[in-house]
């Protein structure tokens, strides 16, 4: 449509730009005693579900419920995920994608509405937040709670992401189970099933992977190890390494050794110190690699082909 008369300019008259000529639409959601003004244009381009929702022939405006004229709509989601969900929308800059750094109550609040509503992009971008907080890769993430790994356990069932689970599952063994369970809504959200694999990590670390095992690297051979430069002391130092170490404080086969560890193990002679630090790896990288079977989940490389295979315009 072009525009002639006092709103022409000197090259001739004014045309509208389609997608950006937006009418004044607006609409009120209501979510618990939250209320969002915003403009219903938008949210039908970003949403077939909303798209779908605001076509619906409306009652005559008498029969509304309004607020300051604009009528109302109330949904039933959950106020902070939605206020989180519709500032992703209306503002470019509150939830860019990763390396940006958001806070995983957010992503889990954005992924799990932009599933419901299937908007396509911010299905995907949350799902690459989460994924650098619980990917295969995200083996130590600072600030993993309690609260945000269960909500990351519940919203990955509920919109297919199995791969997010041994990761999240596995970030709960940094907890003592009384802590776990006492984390209110976030573990009675959790059904049965969910809640006996949480359960199942923190007993796995004892009961499968005690520290002992994880820490075999500090035995003594049964048999001389052809490349020591001084068997009897570097047997003495690992002795020693066993002693002092502090049972007790580390509950997860990530924790049990870091790199001040090795001060302890001050004295072994070259050969056993990097036969030792390769055994811990190694050892590492053997429980890493069978810990979604602990969860009765696909091994990594058949999550990670659902990773893969699981666009953000698929509805799972």
């Amino acid at each position: 449509m072009s525009h002639s008369g006092p709103g022409c300019n000197a090259n001739g008259p004014l045309e509208e730009v389609p997608g950006l000529w937006f009418p004044a639409d607006l609409v009120i959601l209501q979510a618990g005693t939250r209320i969002f003004r915003v403009f219903t244009t938008i949210l039908k381009e970003k949403s077939p579900i909303f798209a779908d929702m605001f076509s619906i022939p409306q009652p005559p405006s008498a029969s509304l419920e309004m607020f300051d004229g604009v009528p109302v709509v109330r949904i039933p989601d959950d106020p902070v995920e939605l206020e989180a969900f519709l500032k992703a929308i209306f503002d470019s800059e509150y939830f860019m994608r990763p390396p940006a750094v958001v806070r995983v109550e957010i992503a889990i609040g954005v992924l799990r509405l932009a599933h419901k509503y299937d908007v396509h992009y911010l299905r995907r971008r949350a799902l690459q937040h989460l994924d650098t907080v619980y990917g295969r890769d995200s083996i130590s993430y600072p600030g993993r709670t309690i609260r945000a790994s269960l909500a990351t356990i519940a919203v990955a069932l509920e919109v297919g992401a199995k791969w997010l689970l041994p990761n999240a599952f596995y970030s709960l063994s940094e907890h003592a189970v009384k802590e776990v369970v006492m984390a209110g809504p976030a573990w009675d959200c959790l059904g049965a099933s969910e809640k006996k694999n949480c359960l199942r990590v923190l007993l796995h670390k004892i009961q499968i992977h005690p520290i002992t095992e994880i820490l075999s690297f500090l035995a003594i051979p049964t048999d001389e190890f052809s490349a020591c430069e001084d068997y009897k002391t570097c047997n003495t130092i690992r002795l020693y390494a066993i002693q002092v170490y502090p049972w007790s404080l580390h509950l997860d086969m990530f924790n049990a050794w870091g790199e001040d560890d090795w001060d302890r193990t001050d004295g072994l002679c070259e050969p056993c110190l990097a036969e030792a630090k390769g055994a811990f790896q190694r050892g590492q990288q053997a429980f890493w690699n069978d810990l979604p079977s602990v969860f009765d989940l696909p091994d990594w490389e058949q999550l990670e082909q659902m990773r893969r295979a699981a666009p953000a315009e698929v509805r799972t």
